[in-house]
């Protein structure tokens, strides 16, 4: 139910947003679930003309942040993650 993506690398992405609180699934290029207990990820939220940077942590299969701006419908998110052996990925989301 959230905003699916690529990152410039492998991975894809499913970005789940509840008003200042979002969920990042992480999944392999056959839909399994990452394992992303040492993963590293961060939420950069552009929401009208303001910027908030969030890191999102481990929790159980997901990882999770939560900032001070509310995100809307439209907003951009741009998702830097770090999965263990890999380089950093990206991927610029638009909330829908």
């Amino acid at each position: 139910g959230g905003t699916v993506g690529e990152t410039s690398g492998h991975h894809h992405v499913e970005l789940v947003t509840e008003g200042q609180s979002m969920t990042l699934y992480v999944a392999h290029d056959d839909g399994e679930l990452e394992k992303v207990a040492d993963a590293k990820a961060t939420a950069t939220i552009l929401s009208g003309g303001k910027t908030e940077k969030i890191v999102l942590m481990p929790n159980g299969e997901v990882l999770k942040g939560e900032g001070s701006i509310t995100v809307e419908k439209g907003d951009t998110i741009v998702i830097t993650l770090t999965m263990p052996g890999h380089k950093p990925e990206q991927a610029r989301l638009k909330v829908n």
